[in-house]
C-alpha cells in the first residue's frame, strides 16, 4: 500500500487483487509513523486503484486503519468505490457504519481537508432526503463553501458537467459538529468557534500549534465567531492580543 498527504489528509491506496491474506500489515510501520506524527484531521482508504477486495480484506483493513484514526483524534472514512459497492453496503450495514463513505476523493476533502478547496462557486447536491440535505450543507456552511440543491436526477447529470464539485446520493457521512475547527484558506488560516470564548477556551487553546503556523509562513489568522454564544472579558482579551 502507498500512503501520500494532501493538506490534512493521509490517503491510504491500496491497489491490485487484495485477497483475505493480504492484511493491513502490509501498510509500513514507517508510514504509520508518519501519519501519527503529523497534524492529521483524517485517513482515507482509497478504493479507486483495487480491482479485487475480499470482505475479510476490507473489515480488517478498515478496523486497523480506524484504530490509528482513533489513536491520533482524527476521521476515518473510505472514498472512490464504484454503485455496485456503495449499494451493497447501503443495503447490509449502512445503518451500523461508524464511518463514513466518499463516492471520491474530491468529495472527501470538502468534508475532511482542514485545507479548504478553491471554490468559489456552489456544490451541487442531490439527495430526496431533506434531513439528510439540511446535514450536509449545515457541514459544508461550517467550512464556508455555498451550496447549490437540485431536484432531479436529469438536473444534477447536467450539473456535473458546469460544476466543479457535485455531490451525488452515493454517499454516507457521518461527522460530528466540532466545537472549535481550523481551516487554510489559501494563506489565510481561519479559526472557527461554535463554544463560549472564555477562560477555559482560552486555557486549551493549542498556542504552540499556532506558532508552528507563524513559522511556516502564515501571517493572516481570521477568528470567526459569529456562532459564538457568549464572550466574557477573558475571551475578549484573548481575541485582542
Amino acid at each position: 500500500m502507498k500512503v501520500t498527504f494532501e493538506g490534512s489528509l493521509a490517503i491510504v491506496r491500496p491497489f491490485g487483487f487484495l485477497e483475505v491474506n493480504i492484511t493491513p500489515s502490509s501498510i509500513k510501520k514507517a508510514d504509520i509513523e508518519q501519519i501519527c506524527a503529523r497534524q492529521i484531521s483524517a485517513i482515507l482508504l482509497s478504493l479507486k486503484n483495487v480491482t479485487f477486495f475480499s470482505p475479510l480484506w476490507l473489515n480488517s483493513t478498515c478496523e486497523h486503519l480506524s484504530s490509528i484514526a482513533k489513536q491520533i483524534g482524527a476521521e476515518f472514512a473510505v472514498c472512490d468505490y464504484d454503485d455496485t459497492f456503495y449499494e451493497l453496503v447501503a443495503k447490509t450495514s449502512k445503518n451500523i457504519l461508524r464511518f463514513s463513505l466518499f463516492e471520491n476523493e474530491k468529495v472527501a476533502t470538502l468534508f475532511l481537508n482542514d485545507t479548504l478547496a478553491d471554490s468559489s462557486e456552489a456544490i451541487v447536491i442531490y439527495n430526496k432526503n431533506e434531513q439528510y440535505k439540511d446535514y450536509i450543507n449545515s457541514l459544508l456552511e461550517q467550512k464556508c463553501y455555498k451550496c447549490k440543491f437540485v431536484k432531479s436526477v436529469e438536473e444534477f447529470n447536467a450539473a456535473k458537467q458546469a460544476y466543479k464539485y457535485t455531490i451525488s446520493t452515493l454517499n454516507h457521512i457521518v461527522l460530528g459538529k466540532k466545537e472549535f475547527s481550523t481551516f487554510v484558506r489559501g494563506d489565510v488560516v481561519i479559526y472557527k468557534t461554535a463554544g463560549l470564548i472564555d477562560s477555559s477556551f482560552v486555557q486549551n487553546f493549542d498556542y504552540k500549534f499556532h506558532e508552528r503556523l507563524q513559522k511556516v509562513g502564515f501571517k493572516f489568522f481570521v477568528f470567526w465567531s459569529d456562532s459564538v454564544g457568549a464572550l466574557n472579558t477573558i475571551g475578549a482579551s484573548f481575541l485582542i492580543k
